[in-house]
């Protein structure tokens, strides 16, 4: 049987993409008009994926000053001084190729401890999320051997 890539199950969730100067405003606005958007992917002028921003982090940086003194000094001057995307952008994220294999994309969700990976085409651009949801989705319809392509006994 042959083991299944990431294109195989398409559609992808839908990926939210800022640019780099988006105001904070602005992103708060995407994310009360979408709620079910965890993360936002910040694009630079060539549409290349910088990094990602999820709504916790936008939520601190609008409440920053609830944030105790005590807190980590070099956190909370990221969130009080922050005004656009590139300011909170979250650059050590993982992400995946299409042709990537669901077994490799399961590996790194749960070695990295995450929800959603980021897929990227060949040239560094935005397709969409790689979500548990889907992989559960499937594992709930298919079976597990079904979704990756691997017999499990």
């Amino acid at each position: 049987m042959k083991k299944k890539q990431i294109k195989d199950m398409q559609p992808y969730a839908p990926s939210f993409i800022v640019r780099q100067d988006m105001k904070i405003i602005d992103m708060v606005k995407i994310i009360i008009e979408h709620p079910e958007t965890h993360n936002l992917c910040v694009v630079d002028q060539d549409d290349q994926l910088t990094g990602l921003i999820n709504r916790q982090r936008i939520f601190q940086a609008v409440f920053c000053h609830h944030i105790a003194a005590a807190s980590i000094v070099n956190q909370l001057f990221t969130l009080i001084s922050s005004e656009t995307a590139s300011d909170l952008l979250i650059t050590h994220s993982c992400s995946i190729g299409e042709d990537a294999l669901i077994e490799e994309a399961i590996k790194m969700m749960i070695e990295h401890q995450v929800e959603q990976l980021p897929i990227l085409d060949a040239h560094g651009r935005m397709l969409g999320f790689f979500t548990a949801e889907m992989l559960l989705k499937g594992w709930l319809t298919n079976g597990l051997s079904d979704i990756t392509g691997r017999r499990h006994i």
